[in-house]
């Protein structure tokens, strides 16, 4: 390096030197270490002399500026990378210093002024570190290092990748928060809320582990709760525990019962969130612990097959964000760490009447679920796995370590309804899974339900996801739906006793690219559907058209409990498998044949038109009779008129005829409906149209007569 590269070397690192005071502090404080880190790659057992690059923290590495090359994929150029970040404290290190990334792939190891911390390999969870021994105050200079490893294959075999069949580029980083921790001893280790409604009175009870970090013995060591109101923090409930004495370098766990008097209940319409604030007392406030939840209660009713939400059935429509295929995406830049983009992102969900997603083969960064939880998104939370057959490595006590990592990390989210250990896993990887999931199933006092693929429901109160894909079979054609069973059997799908809480989470397999191109999985069906030579427009609009079709199709019926469409966020790419579907990612726009359609098909008051023409044209003067079920998800009952309407392409009404409609909260009613096709030929279609909320909702059809 010569003499302008030193000094610029220099400048750089000066730049990143950032003072924290201690000195004021008579609790915890939190020291967020995001924004710009320097970043170097290199060998796995080696520290750079120099770091000639910058990144942000959170992100993925091929954000790097000046870009390295060829990142995310095997190759000569690096085994891992390196980041750089110099900071000092003001006054004394008091006595726990920790330091936590919320998330890093691909195994993290930590170093601080020249000294090794310690390693943490899964890339899924937090990792914690004590920085207490080589941490310097007074302001002086401190040197954080953290290696992570530069491609999947960094890790060993033991340790979950994320690996899915439909990626080819792995990118590493410290894709989550940094932050420091400082505290004294006694210190709060991990607290744990559960909410607990009754008809009488409604309470939390909270499980709070506390540790001595001291050598000598910790007397009149006394706990204090505080609940407040998140938004307003107004102080809603106190409690006190008594003085209690900590032998030298032990934990202990306390449990508590707290009343919440005229509880407001965590709903996605209004999803209410409270805090909960716990102190540590000895002659002070040793530590204190502050952590969101909402009033609410989740099950699987195995007696109706249904989710209850708060003792009441609620329907979960809504849909699927693949965080690490976005990362594929040309434009991902760096959105997922953007706050305002990922609340849009959410909001958008309820544009289209979805209250539910999955978050499919990995988890986002932590302040997602912070905005899940303040717009009332429930949370399908889905471990990174999708494999054939697991690594013999992958034991059991594996999973188990990351498994508890991952309760203990999202188990007070009130958005968090299922642990979803897997996809499309076949029953022997499967059963391992099982192992597991029994082995951590009781850390979660509220006792949310499992999901686990192949492996089946292992208790009556767990689900199943269903992904009956129809149109994987190229020759398959809408008007198939006609003799379709409405049970969603199939390999991939719900078990034929018909007995299980289904959530059909994929269904369509009908991907365009956003520039309407056909993905790489659905070029035969396109060729089949609209021609070889069809624009992107008319395969958008068939897109929009079938899919609200099947949606109607898997709702209408009643048969499982909630219907995700695949996928809300997800990449589009040059040879890519599946997409989502914006016009505009910056916007958030979605494509507008999709947004017409398919939002209707999952109206909490829906309808769909139970005929599904041939394709190849229908006699003109045929008489049809055909049934239009109305579904009600809401808690309330529907009143209206339900009117069907065949129109020519010009739209010139040929017929039109209305019936009365009264549906049960969360029933369904039809009638049927005698009608004659058109006498001349053309193409034409044909809708069933309410209103709810004063939104015209349609089903549609269309259809040519020959």
């Amino acid at each position: 390096m010569n003499l302008k590269q030193n000094i610029r070397f220099i400048l750089c690192v000066l730049t990143v030197i950032f003072i924290y005071s201690t000195t004021t502090m008579a609790k915890r404080q939190i020291i967020n270490f995001d924004g710009e880190w320097l970043v170097e790659q290199g060998s796995l057992d080696k520290i750079p002399t120099s770091f000639r690059h910058k990144v942000k923290v959170p992100g993925v590495l091929d954000l790097a500026e000046p870009k390295f090359k060829q990142v995310g994929v095997t190759n000569s150029l690096r085994e891992a990378f390196w980041y750089c970040k110099t900071f000092k404290l003001k006054g004394t290190v008091p006595e726990i210093a920790q330091l936590k990334i919320n998330k890093a792939k691909y195994g993290t190891k930590v170093f601080l002024n020249g000294n090794v911390v310690g390693e943490h390999l899964p890339c899924f969870n937090p990792g914690y570190f004590n920085l207490k021994p080589y941490l310097r105050g007074n302001n002086i200079a401190n040197k954080l290092v953290v290696r992570v490893g530069a491609t999947e294959q960094s890790v060993p075999e033991s340790v979950v990748r994320g690996m899915d069949r439909e990626k080819r580029v792995y990118l590493p980083g410290i894709y989550d928060s940094v932050n420091l921790i400082l505290t004294d001893s006694p210190y709060i280790k991990k607290v744990q809320i559960k909410p607990v409604l009754a008809a009488d009175e409604n309470t939390i009870e909270v499980w709070t582990d506390v540790k001595n970090a001291e050598n000598f013995a910790a007397k009149n060591v006394k706990l204090r709760f505080e609940v407040l109101e998140k938004n307003s923090g107004k102080i809603i409930a106190e409690l006190s525990g008594k003085p209690e004495t900590f032998k030298e370098k032990s934990v202990r766990s306390f449990h508590n019962i707290i009343k919440i008097p005229n509880a407001k209940l965590w709903l996605p319409e209004n999803p209410f969130l409270y805090v909960l604030k716990t102190y540590v007392e000895t002659d002070k406030i040793s530590d204190d612990f502050s952590e969101t939840f909402g009033m609410r209660e989740f099950k699987f009713n195995p007696k109706t097959n249904r989710a209850e939400l708060n003792s009441k059935v609620t329907y979960l429509n809504g849909s699927n964000f693949c965080v690490f295929r976005f990362l594929e995406d040309p434009l991902h830049g760096y959105k997922l760490w953007d706050k305002k983009w990922v609340r849009k992102l959410h909001k958008k969900l309820k544009e289209m009447h979805w209250n539910s997603v999955r978050y499919c083969i990995g988890f986002p960064p932590e302040f997602w679920y912070d905005i899940a939880d303040e717009e009332g998104i429930l949370v399908q939370d889905e471990f990174p796995i999708w494999l054939p057959e697991l690594p013999e490595e992958l034991t059991v006590d594996c999973l188990t370590n990351e498994f508890t990592e991952w309760i203990e990390n999202h188990v007070n989210h009130p958005c968090v309804i299922i642990w979803d250990a897997c996809n499309e896993t076949p029953p022997e990887a499967a059963a391992r899974i099982a192992k597991a999931i029994e082995k951590v199933r009781d850390l979660d006092k509220s006792d949310r339900p499992w999901e686990n693929s192949l492996g089946g429901q292992a208790r009556e109160t767990d689900c199943f996801e269903s992904h009956p894909y129809r149109f994987i079979r190229k020759e398959f054609k809408l008007s198939d739906l006609t003799n379709m069973d409405t049970w969603p059997s199939g390999y991939w799908c719900a078990p034929e006793n018909k007995g299980c809480n289904v959530i059909i989470n994929e269904y369509a397999w009908l991907w365009l690219n956003r520039d309407g191109s056909s993905c790489k999985l659905t070029v035969p069906q396109y060729n089949n559907l609209v021609g070889e030579n069809a624009s992107p427009e008319d395969k958008r609009k068939y897109y929009g058209l079938a899919t609200a079709a099947l949606t109607e199709f898997w709702r209408s019926y009643r048969r499982v409990a909630g219907v995700q469409h695949f996928c809300g966020l997800g990449y589009s790419r040059p040879n890519g498998f599946t997409c989502d579907n914006w016009t505009d990612l910056d916007s958030l726009k979605f494509e507008p044949h999709f947004f017409e359609y398919v939002s209707d098909s999952f109206s909490p008051v829906g309808l769909m038109l139970e005929l599904w023409p041939d394709e190849k044209g229908v006699k003109a003067g045929n008489k049809i009779a055909f049934n239009v079920p109305v579904i009600n998800d809401t808690q309330e009952e529907w009143n209206g008129d339900v009117k069907v309407s065949i129109l020519s392409s010009e739209g010139k009404v040929y017929k039109e005829i209305f019936k009365k409609y009264k549906v049960p909260a969360l029933g369904r009613e039809y009638h049927r409906f005698a009608m004659t096709y058109p006498t001349n030929s053309g193409n034409y279609r044909i809708e069933a149209e309410l209103k709810f909320n004063k939104d015209n909702v349609k089903s549609v059809r269309e259809f040519k007569v020959k």
